[in-house]
């Protein structure tokens, strides 16, 4: 309590990184509300590309393999290796070297 009471601001910086997580978690639990496996991992792409603030269309590489996003979403990897070869035809997303671009 005496450094709560000394350093006001930690208790800030523990709040800030609370509701981050909390956000996070409910993003990447946002997918599971829906059957198509592309819109699952649009939604996750988008998110991971905003929290790292980029916004012009393919210029943030996903850092995540796609063993990775099948697990985080819930899918096998087949379904995340179609749905992402689906992504690039509808222009969605770019793969380039095997990196996803979004």
């Amino acid at each position: 309590m005496e450094l709560l009471l000394q350093q006001p601001q930690l208790i800030f910086n523990l709040y800030s990184f609370t509701a981050d997580r909390m956000h996070y978690r409910y993003v990447t639990s946002a997918p599971f509300f829906f059957k198509d496996p592309v819109t699952k991992l649009h939604i996750l792409m988008r998110h991971i590309k905003s929290h790292f603030g980029f916004k012009e269309q393919f210029s943030f590489p996903i850092p995540y393999t796609r063993q990775q996003l099948a697990s985080i979403t819930g899918m096998r990897i087949e379904t995340v290796i179609r749905a992402i070869k689906k992504m690039e035809k509808q222009e969605v997303l770019k793969i380039d070297n095997s990196k996803i671009y979004i």
